[in-house]
């Protein structure tokens, strides 16, 4: 018996080490993922001819339009980690790497629940997930992106917005897919879940996360502050045990 226990400690130990290993390197390459286009499209956010197109002081914004379209398609196409880019606002024509007219895009974004998050802080970044009910106005496919990145507009009442390739979350968190039975997913501050099990993408209506007690309390434990950005616990989940590994990305 004490051997038994021995081992089976030894096991679940190594198991356990495995799994936060593996998650930091999700992490981390998420990380850069998202802080590289943030970083690439930041400039656009100060850019003066942009904030002047967006509060309509420009006389040849027909020509600027056409000009930053094409330069916006021509980096989405060769950049494997982007599907969209949108800049859209409430009284200009939006520009975007689809074909869009009219202010609908920015009054259906408004009306979601990720438009009413996004407004209320000018300074933050917001990740989201991918089913939007903006998305038609957007003229997008939700399945055609994985995660999207929203920034409000400081000097104009508009967005930014970045679609992220449908792959990359399914190859990073795919390297999580360590045996049957195992969930894994991403959490939005939308209440977005993009989810796996064992290792394939699902869709369904029921919150595999973040309807769950398990999981508002590791929210209410990283929303607490101090240096944690991960944790493991043990929780039941349709009637099972389960380990829930916990990990918090970026901000």
């Amino acid at each position: 018996v004490s051997s038994y226990q021995m081992a089976a400690n030894a096991v679940c130990s190594s198991y356990q080490s495995s799994i936060e290993q593996t998650m930091q390197m999700v992490e981390d390459y998420l990380n850069l993922v998202l802080d590289t286009e943030q970083a690439s499209y930041r400039s656009y956010l100060q850019d003066d001819e942009l904030k002047r197109y967006f509060l309509g002081n420009m006389t040849d914004a027909v020509v600027y339009k056409g000009r930053t379209t094409t330069e916006f398609k021509r980096a989405v196409t060769g950049d494997d980690l982007l599907a969209n880019v949108f800049f859209i606002s409430q009284s200009e024509e939006p520009i975007a790497t689809v074909d869009l007219t009219g202010t609908e895009a920015y009054e259906a974004f408004m009306a979601t629940p990720q438009g009413e998050l996004a407004q209320a802080n000018a300074t933050k970044y917001y990740l989201f997930g991918n089913q939007s009910d903006a998305d038609a106005a957007l003229g997008v496919d939700s399945s055609k992106y994985s995660m999207r990145l929203v920034k409000k507009m400081v000097d104009s009442n508009g967005f930014m917005i970045i679609d992220f390739a449908p792959d990359i979350l399914q190859d990073s968190l795919g390297a999580l897919n360590v045996g049957e039975g195992t969930y894994v997913g991403l959490v939005t501050c939308d209440g977005g879940e993009f989810l796996m099990e064992n290792g394939q993408v699902i869709e369904q209506e029921e919150k595999v996360f973040s309807g769950q007690d398990f999981y508002q309390n590791a929210v209410s434990a990283l929303s607490a502050g101090g240096d944690a950005t991960a944790g493991l616990s043990q929780v039941s989940y349709n009637g099972s045990d389960y380990h829930f590994f916990y990990r918090a990305l970026g901000d």
